[in-house]
C-alpha cells in the first residue's frame, strides 16, 4: 500500500508532520492485524500487511475498509484528504509462491493508482491478467530503491519467505533463525543478536560474533524502561547515552562486553510484551535510518509471532 500524495502532505505541512502520518498509519495497521499476521514498512510511504485466517472476501473487505476509515479520519484538524491505495493478493488462490503473491499485489496496487488512487484492488486474474509463475521481474516497490537499501529490501523479503516456509514445512526453529539472522548480519549494521522471552525475559536464542547474552532481562517489567521505546516498540541508541536513558545495570552490561550501539525491539505491546530482541554492534555507528529500524522491527515481529 501507498499513502496517496505523500509528497503533497510533506510540502503542505512539513516533513515532521509527514513523519507523524507514517507513525499513525503504522499504528492503524498494527491494530488491524489483531494478532493474525504482521505489518511492515518498505520505506517512505510504502507499507504492507500479511494476514492469515481470513475466512471470506467479505471479511477481507471489512478489514480494508476499517483501515481506510481510520486513516481518513486520523487528522481531523487538517484539510488534506488522507487516503491510501492498496493492492491485495490472496494465498493460495493467486499463488502459493511468496514472490509471485508480492508481484500480483504490486500489480493490483498500480492498477489502483492508475484508476485514480484512494481505493483498494483485490487481484483477480480474469480481470487483471495472469502473471506466469516463472516471471522474475522485481516489483515496482523494489525497483524504486538502490544501493545497500536495495540489498536490504531483498533480504527482508527473503527472510519473510524463510519464516513462511518454516511455518508451512515445520522446519527446525534454530535452523531458520540462523538462516535469517545470517542475512541480517551481512546486510545491516549488526554484529550480535539476542532474543529474550518468557515471564522474566530469559535468553532463548543468540546469534553472531558479538554475543554475550544476559541470562534474563527482568528489568523490562519496569515502566521507566518500557517508556524509552517508541510507538513501534523500537529503542535505538549509542551505549554512551544509555546511562541517562535506560538503567545503570544494563549500561554496565553492554559496556563490559564492548557493545557501543544497541537497537532493541519489543514484540507485542508495552502492556503485554511477548519478547525483546537486541541487535548490537561494537562500533559507534550513530543513527540507523528509519527504514533499517523498520526492517528490524518487522523481522522481530514476524519471528515473535510465528516462531517463538
Amino acid at each position: 500500500m501507498d499513502v496517496d500524495d505523500f509528497k503533497g502532505i510533506n510540502d503542505t505541512y512539513g516533513h515532521l508532520f509527514g513523519d507523524e502520518v507514517i507513525k499513525k498509519l503504522a499504528l492503524i495497521l498494527q491494530e488491524a492485524v489483531e494478532g493474525r499476521g504482521f505489518a511492515g514498512r518498505f520505506g517512505g510511504d510504502e507499507f504492507f500487511l500479511c494476514m492469515y485466517d481470513i475466512e471470506s472476501e467479505q471479511e477481507l473487505r471489512a478489514i480494508l475498509q476499517g483501515i481506510y476509515y481510520h486513516f481518513k479520519n486520523a487528522f481531523p484538524d487538517k484539510e488534506h484528504q488522507f487516503s491510501l491505495t492498496m493492492g491485495i493478493a490472496e494465498y493460495p488462490r493467486n499463488s502459493e509462491n511468496f514472490d509471485m503473491l508480492m508481484k500480483k499485489a504490486d500489480r493490483a496496487l498500480y492498477i489502483g493508482k492508475f484508476k485514480g488512487k484512494n481505493r483498494y484492488i483485490i487481484y483477480k486474474e480474469h480481470i487483471h491478467g495472469e502473471l506466469p509463475e516463472g516471471e522474475v521481474e522485481e516489483t515496482s516497490i523494489v525497483k524504486a530503491e538502490s544501493g545497500n537499501r536495495r540489498v536490504q529490501l531483498r533480504i527482508s523479503r527473503e527472510n519473510m519467505c524463510a519464516v513462511t516456509s518454516a511455518i508451512k514445512t515445520g522446519r527446525d526453529r534454530d535452523e531458520v533463525l540462523a538462516e535469517v539472522f545470517g542475512k541480517v548480519i551481512g546486510a545491516y549494521k549488526v554484529e550480535g543478536i539476542n532474543i529474550y522471552a518468557g515471564e522474566d525475559f530469559e535468553n532463548v536464542y543468540s546469534y553472531g560474533r558479538l554475543t554475550y547474552p544476559m541470562k534474563s532481562t527482568p528489568y523490562m517489567k519496569k515502566k521507566e524502561v518500557v517508556e524509552q521505546f517508541d510507538e513501534l516498540g523500537i529503542f535505538h541508541t549509542a551505549v554512551k547515552y544509555v546511562r541517562d536513558k535506560y538503567i545503570d545495570s544494563f549500561h554496565g552490561y553492554m559496556a563490559r562486553h564492548g557493545i557501543l550501539t544497541s537497537t532493541q525491539i519489543l514484540v507485542g505491546t508495552k502492556d503485554n510484551i511477548k519478547a525483546l530482541f537486541t541487535y548490537d554492534t561494537e562500533n559507534d555507528i550513530g543513527s540507523c535510518s528509519r527504514e533499517e529500524l523498520s526492517d528490524l522491527m518487522m523481522l522481530s515481529n514476524i519471528i515473535g509471532e510465528f516462531l517463538l
